[in-house]
């Protein structure tokens, strides 16, 4: 596939359900709020979810490397940001 073709199509439309489904959590009350794109802590995610519990949990449905492949290890890599 072409960078920034058929994959950024598909990637953005599962990164919009994604959002939809968390956010529909907190019109549910089954989650506090959601942080779009926080940019205080430049940490590349599309959003923060705060839980009723106030557990925070940082999503992204996507991850840029300068390769065409990543692994689950590129998503825990410590950001030296």
């Amino acid at each position: 596939m072409r960078s920034g073709g058929e994959s950024g199509k598909f990637g953005n439309a599962y990164e919009e359900s994604w959002t939809v489904h968390n956010l529909l959590q907190v019109i549910d009350d089954r989650a506090r709020d959601l942080e779009p794109e926080p940019m205080n802590d430049g940490l590349g995610v599309e959003f923060i979810k705060t839980k009723v519990d106030g557990v925070r949990e940082f999503h992204s449905a996507k991850v840029q490397t300068s390769g065409p492949y990543w692994s689950v290890t590129d998503l825990v890599r410590a950001n030296p940001k």
